[in-house]
């Protein structure tokens, strides 16, 4: 038989993967380049396309090491994430 998913972990469970969706929202949405739109708000009479594609990066990977870390407790907890 199966493990079982507590009913109490239920609601941590569908958080855990709203907040997975959430961030694959923003990562693609940083990801086009084609935009200005970083998740962030920075002011300055700098911010321009280099300023933007020097922070791209960085924010891309510290976003997906979060969608990891989420995996991973949804993993834990016996739910596949991509399913």
């Amino acid at each position: 038989m199966p493990q079982l998913l507590p009913i109490s972990n239920l609601q941590h469970a569908i958080d855990l993967k709203h907040g997975r969706e959430q961030l694959l929202y923003e990562i693609e949405n940083i990801k086009n380049t084609e935009s200005s739109y970083l998740g962030v708000t920075f002011h300055g009479r700098y911010q321009d396309e280099k300023i933007l594609a020097i922070v791209r990066g960085p924010i891309i990977e510290k976003l997906q090491n979060e969608v990891w870390r989420i995996e991973e407790k949804l993993k834990q907890m016996g739910i596949d994430s991509h399913a």
